[in-house]
């Protein structure tokens, strides 16, 4: 989008705000391919690549225009990542509490193993 401000206004990476960048050169940014890319594995993943620079603090970057169905497909995908994250937190964490009941069962059959050996005291094995 073109402002009254003199330029087209973006989100800047290293100002965090939205400022006015300009094109460059994608050769300026050592790009050395053109700006239709696409991923080699994904041919159907393809986007437009820009170089632009901060009008305010001078910094350069590459951005992207990409299909907006990418953009919701990548959304779905994360939200995915992130539920299947909280499931394995929840499974580790429930493996640890696991982990600890078990260490107190050996510490105590460790204790019984004494007693016997001491012969404070007798198990007698179970009838099946």
């Amino acid at each position: 989008m073109k402002y009254g401000t003199g330029g087209t206004q973006k989100w800047c990476p290293q100002c965090e705000g939205i400022r006015v960048v300009k094109a460059v050169d994608l050769a300026s940014l050592g790009q050395v391919r053109g700006q239709n890319m696409c991923l080699d594995e994904y041919p159907d993943v393809q986007w437009f690549s820009r170089g632009q620079v901060c009008q305010s603090c001078g910094n350069h970057w590459l951005s992207a225009e990409l299909d907006e169905l990418l953009v919701h497909e990548l959304r779905t995908l994360r939200n995915l990542v992130s539920h299947t994250r909280t499931i394995m937190e929840a499974y580790v964490e429930a493996a640890d509490e696991a982990e600890r009941k078990l260490a107190a069962i050996r510490e105590k059959l460790s204790d019984l193993d004494v007693l016997v050996e001491r012969r404070l005291i007798h198990l007698k094995p179970r009838d099946t």
